[in-house]
């Protein structure tokens, strides 16, 4: 499976910083970063004249919105994403040059404004660049158009100069990916064996769940793990244990949530009842 394939097969999470703390695609951006890294050696520019670069790369970008590119509203999409639309709305660009950024080795935050509806990026940087800055735990952000063609670090568009943003950090999140058996052993009941693994910047608090469900998707029994404490690239398996019937057609519904929220879901074909075969 080509890797935005598998990207648009997972869930949408309303933490913005996940779509950056995942580390299954570090590599291929890095391998973009680098391309830029080689003309800045070329055109003897310092970071921040990289960093234009990239920024310019991403403003050029068609701009879409959400209904457009993938059907629905509130669509985040994952940097491999993007690259491969050669589109998206102001968040998924500013995702993508979030995630460029920490491969150049810079510290970024996500700017949210909610009042304007837009999303730009803070890049990290020393008190002697210029331009507009938030501040947050003592570190500059210096503003980071991400949509609007010609903007440069720190230079705020004016319809941005009202109103501060919400910050959104990118570098502390965990994600979860999983896999999972089901056993239906002849005596009975079903197991669920769910292997989870935390490829995000952050440590979590990590649940499994697992339920059965007929084809009118009511939930006819479910079950879920005790909370576990997960650090970036740890993994822990977990057995759960359930007594769906026998005389229904049921498939298994499995997902993992990271601190409250649901991560990933996957779902098996349905099971015909016992005596016309077995859970596929």
């Amino acid at each position: 499976m080509r890797l935005d394939q598998y990207y648009r097969k997972r869930l949408r999470t309303p933490n913005y910083g996940a779509y950056v703390s995942d580390t299954y695609d570090d590599q291929y951006i890095q391998n973009i970063v680098g391309a830029f890294e080689d003309f800045g050696d070329r055109q003897n520019l310092n970071d921040v004249g990289i960093i234009n670069e990239m920024m310019e790369f991403v403003q050029n970008l068609q701009y879409t919105t959400d209904e457009v590119s993938a059907g629905y509203n509130e669509y985040p999409k994952y940097p491999i994403e993007t690259l491969v639309d050669k589109e998206g709305d102001c968040e998924d660009s500013s995702i993508l040059l979030s995630s460029m950024l920490d491969q150049f080795g810079y510290g970024s935050v996500l700017l949210i404004f909610k009042n304007q509806q837009h999303a730009a990026v803070g890049v990290a940087g020393d008190p002697d660049l210029e331009g507009t800055y938030y501040e947050q735990g003592g570190q500059r952000y210096y503003y980071t158009e991400t949509t609007a063609p010609g903007y440069r670090i720190g230079q705020l568009p004016p319809d941005m100069e009202v109103g501060n943003p919400e910050i959104t950090p990118v570098n502390d999140s965990g994600v979860l990916v999983f896999s999972y058996a089901v056993d239906t052993p002849s005596e009975g009941g079903a197991s669920v064996e769910i292997t989870m693994r935390n490829v995000g910047d952050g440590t979590g608090s990590a649940k499994a769940q697992a339920a059965f469900k007929n084809r009118s998707q009511q939930r006819v029994v479910s079950a879920v793990s005790d909370a576990t404490q997960l650090s970036p690239n740890e993994e822990h398996t977990v057995t759960l244990d359930l007594e769906p019937p026998d005389d229904q057609d049921l498939r298994a519904e499995v997902g993992v949530v990271m601190d409250g929220i649901l991560q990933d879901r996957l779902r098996s074909e349905f099971r015909e009842p016992v005596d016309s075969g077995n859970m596929g």
